[in-house]
């Protein structure tokens, strides 16, 4: 009903105290929180104080070249499939004392199935239409998240209070990619059920960003990020719900993609839900060193090929027809979040500018 008016003073004035309190409580707690970030930076700041170390620098032309043109140079034979896995096992090797990315390895697997490629090739049964056509990825050394089964490998979402699980048979998405001839090196470090924006469990510990290992590579999926941005990997697969494959491809500089859910099968994975929304939020998808070897990977993942073709990942898209929004606060009404650093709004404007000025795209 309509308020009385004579009750109206009344209200305005409850109102008006109600945002005045509501002020006054949002200024004192963004004071306290101040005070608790003041108290505490010493101790937070002592992880940064060591030596900045990086990774070793890259000897092996073989791992600078993206997956489509090691597939390419396997099956025309201008590399062996072996040396291709020889390269990215000496890499793993090199690298994973300095990021700890590494939950279980197969090298000496992986190893004898490049050499059944290699005699698969040297047999020359198989012509170089059907390799480009049913095994494009024929040779090219893949990770995977320790999350996603595969066969015989750790598979327990790194949990600490339950035993250990090994895969018994592959997860969809890894039966694919093994169907189109990559060859699974090893499987990679997560937060317990990938609870975390960070990559650090009681089981293996503390997976490190290969540029400053004094910093996160980011979670869940840090793991992948910190091979792939080493060179210990060219082409992985990862899972994400809210961020946890394209954070930490953001924090490594590599390239992570969320397909839309329904066209990448998530059986295979742990952990996992019933609840019937599940499905519509979380997916498994493709990470990788270089963005031309995107397209090839997810439609190597979707398990529905007419499904692959209403993506139409072999279009041009026309960049001038796309929107971009962005935003450089999480509004003025923040109590618990810092600030964004300086250097990441200029990265941010610098970005835009470059849309706008280069591709005349609406930002």
């Amino acid at each position: 009903g309509q308020v009385h008016a004579s009750m109206k003073p009344v209200l305005q004035l409850f109102l008006r105290e109600q945002v005045i309190f509501s002020s006054v409580v949002r200024h004192l707690l963004r004071w306290y929180v101040m005070f608790l970030r003041c108290l505490l930076w010493p101790w937070t700041s002592l992880g940064r104080l060591g030596a900045r170390t990086s990774c070793p620098p890259i000897t092996n032309r073989l791992l600078l070249l993206p997956a489509v043109d090691l597939a390419k140079s396997i099956r025309t034979r201008q590399v062996t499939c072996a040396e291709v896995v020889e390269a990215y096992i000496s890499r793993a090797r090199e690298v994973n004392p300095l990021v700890n990315a590494i939950v279980q390895d197969r090298f000496q697997e992986a190893l004898v199935e490049a050499g059944e490629i290699d005699g698969l090739l040297s047999s020359g049964r198989l012509s170089l239409e059907h390799l480009e056509n049913n095994l494009p990825l024929l040779g090219v050394p893949l990770t995977v998240k320790e999350t996603i089964a595969v066969r015989g490998m750790s598979n327990n979402g790194a949990w600490s209070i339950v035993p250990s699980h090994t895969a018994r048979e592959d997860a969809d998405i890894v039966k694919l990619l093994r169907e189109a001839g990559a060859i699974p090196l090893l499987v990679t470090n997560t937060p317990e059920l990938c609870m975390n924006w960070e990559t650090d469990n009681p089981r293996v510990g503390r997976t490190n960003n290969p540029y400053d290992p004094r910093r996160t590579p980011g979670g869940s999926s840090g793991g992948e990020a910190a091979l792939l941005a080493s060179a210990a990997s060219v082409m992985g697969v990862a899972s994400d719900i809210g961020g946890s494959l394209r954070l930490p491809a953001m924090f490594t500089g590599v390239y992570g993609h969320k397909p839309t859910p329904g066209y990448v099968s998530n059986r295979g994975h742990r952990p996992s839900s019933p609840d019937d929304y599940w499905d519509h939020y979380f997916t498994l998808g493709p990470m990788c060193r270089y963005a031309c070897d995107l397209p090839l990977i997810l439609r190597t993942m979707i398990f529905d090929q007419r499904k692959a073709l209403e993506l139409r990942l072999d279009e041009q898209v026309d960049v001038t027809k796309v929107k971009v929004f962005y935003m450089e606060e999480d509004g003025p009404e923040r109590m618990f979040t810092d600030s964004v650093n300086p250097e990441m709004k200029a990265a941010m404007r610098t970005a835009v500018s470059h849309l706008r000025e280069k591709y005349g795209i609406s930002v």
